[in-house]
C-alpha cells in the first residue's frame, strides 16, 4: 500500500510556475526585525499586538524566506506548546495558511527557520501575538524576524543568480527599458498569477492531504 501511495503521489506535478518566486539578479535583500523598543505581550483576552509589520514597496515583489518567531525572556518562562502565546503571519490582515495558529517558537534570532511567502507590491506583512483568555503572559517579549528579497516587477522574469547573466544584460529588452532599467509588471497580470498560483498550490496540497490521509 506504501509502495502504491508513493508511485502515486511521485506524478504529482505543482501547478505553480518554474520560475516563480526565483530569486534574481536584481533582487534586493531584505531583513526585518520586531518594532523597537520589543513590545509586551498583550494582557489575556485582549487583542493581538503587532509585533512586526513590514509593506512591500510599489512596484516591486518578492518573497518571504526566512523566519524566526521567538520569545525572549529568562530561561523557564515560555514552555513551546503551552498555548500561552498565540503568534500569527498575516499578509493584508489575512492570516496566512498553516501559519494563523502558531503555539512554539520558529527558528531563532540568530538561526532564521526556512519558510515561502510570495509577495506583490504594497502587500502588508504583519506578525502578531496574543494571549488567550483564561492564560498568563510570560515574562519577556514577544520578537519576531523576517528575511528574503525583493525585485522590480514579476518574479523570475529574469535569469537566477546561479544562471549567470540576466536576461536583460544579454541583450532581451523585454525585461529592461531603453534606460536600463528593470520594466515594472502590471500589478494587476501579478496579482492575478500569484493569486492563481497560490491557489492552485494549497488546492493540490488539500487535495492530497485528504486522499491519502497525511
Amino acid at each position: 500500500m506504501l509502495a502504491l501511495k508513493m508511485s502515486r503521489l511521485s506524478t504529482i506535478r505543482s501547478t505553480i510556475p518554474l520560475d516563480a518566486g526565483v530569486q534574481t539578479t536584481h533582487s534586493r535583500a531584505i531583513q526585518v526585525d520586531s518594532v523597537q523598543p520589543l513590545p509586551a505581550y498583550p494582557a489575556a483576552g485582549a487583542a493581538p499586538v503587532v509585533i512586526l509589520h513590514y509593506q512591500v514597496p510599489a512596484s516591486m515583489s518578492g518573497a518571504l524566506t526566512l523566519l524566526c518567531i521567538a520569545h525572549l525572556g529568562a530561561a523557564g518562562t515560555f514552555s513551546d506548546g503551552s498555548g500561552v502565546v498565540v503568534w500569527r503571519v498575516l499578509i493584508n490582515g489575512v492570516p496566512q495558511k498553516g501559519l494563523e495558529n502558531i503555539y512554539v517558537q520558529i527558528g531563532s534570532p540568530n538561526q532564521l527557520a526556512s519558510m515561502f511567502l510570495l509577495l506583490k507590491e504594497n502587500d502588508l506583512v504583519q506578525i502578531t501575538a496574543q494571549i488567550p483568555a483564561g492564560k498568563v503572559a510570560p515574562a519577556g517579549n514577544p520578537f519576531a524576524r523576517i528575511a528574503g528579497y525583493l525585485d522590480y516587477g514579476g518574479l523570475g522574469s529574469r535569469a537566477p543568480i546561479s544562471g549567470g547573466k540576466s536576461s536583460a544584460s544579454s541583450g532581451d529588452t523585454s525585461s529592461a527599458s531603453s534606460s536600463g532599467t528593470p520594466s515594472v509588471a502590471s500589478s494587476s497580470s501579478l496579482s492575478t498569477m500569484m493569486a492563481n498560483a497560490t491557489a492552485s498550490w494549497q488546492a493540490a496540497v488539500a487535495a492530497n492531504r485528504a486522499k491519502w490521509g497525511i
